[in-house]
């Protein structure tokens, strides 16, 4: 068996990452009411989390950059 690189996406989920364009830290919540925390005025989720990333780009404060 081979072994596995730490960035074969089996391993590492892909993010898709947004930039707050006015806080550099707080928290925003999906409508389940999960938590998402921006950090350094970013937050990244799994792309695989659609609700999430629909938060986000339904939010006029966050803009998409990868």
């Amino acid at each position: 068996m081979a072994n596995k690189k730490p960035d074969d996406p089996l391993i590492t989920p892909a993010v898709a990452s947004f930039r707050d364009t006015r806080f550099t830290s707080r928290q925003i919540f999906t409508t389940d009411l999960r938590p998402l925390l921006v950090v350094a005025g970013r937050v990244e989720v799994p792309t695989v989390d659609v609700e999430a990333i629909a938060c986000l780009e339904r939010h006029s404060d966050f803009e998409r950059v990868g």
